[in-house]
């Protein structure tokens, strides 16, 4: 039987779940399959299909894969610094509107105000919001 070299692994998680579990799987394949079949070849093949199921089903919801989480913590910390810059009645219009979920009309009786102001107050906040997003 000719010496096997030991299979290249690209990153050193995967070489550690190797080191941790290749004898495992060696002796076991040993044991139920015929000698005719090279037990490291079949042992490689099952940790790599394993690992190759392992990794398609990580992050079968992308929203949770770690590249995605950072960009919308970087998403919202670029949001938090715009809403600083706006006024305090843009910055209240805002938490009434989004953050309590409170209409127009709600909004108008609390402040004060007439909803077609409010309403043109929150369309120019969104506005430079946006503007301000798009710049950073």
């Amino acid at each position: 039987m000719q010496q096997q070299a030991e299979p290249e692994m690209h990153d050193s998680s995967d070489a550690a779940l190797y080191d941790r579990y290749a004898r495992i799987i060696l002796a076991y394949v040993r044991l139920h399959t015929d000698l005719r079949e090279d037990p490291e070849d079949l042992t490689l093949e099952v940790f790599l299909a394993a690992l190759d199921q392992v990794a398609e089903t990580l992050f079968e919801d992308e929203e949770l894969a770690p590249e995605q989480v950072a960009l919308r913590h970087e998403e919202h910390a670029h949001l938090q610094v715009a809403i600083k810059r706006l006024s305090g009645p843009q910055q209240q219009l805002l938490q009434l509107r989004y953050g309590h979920g409170l209409r127009f009309a709600e909004i108008a009786v609390l402040l004060n105000k007439r909803e077609a102001a409010l309403r043109k107050l929150l369309s120019r906040t969104l506005t430079f919001l946006r503007a301000t997003y798009d710049q950073q």
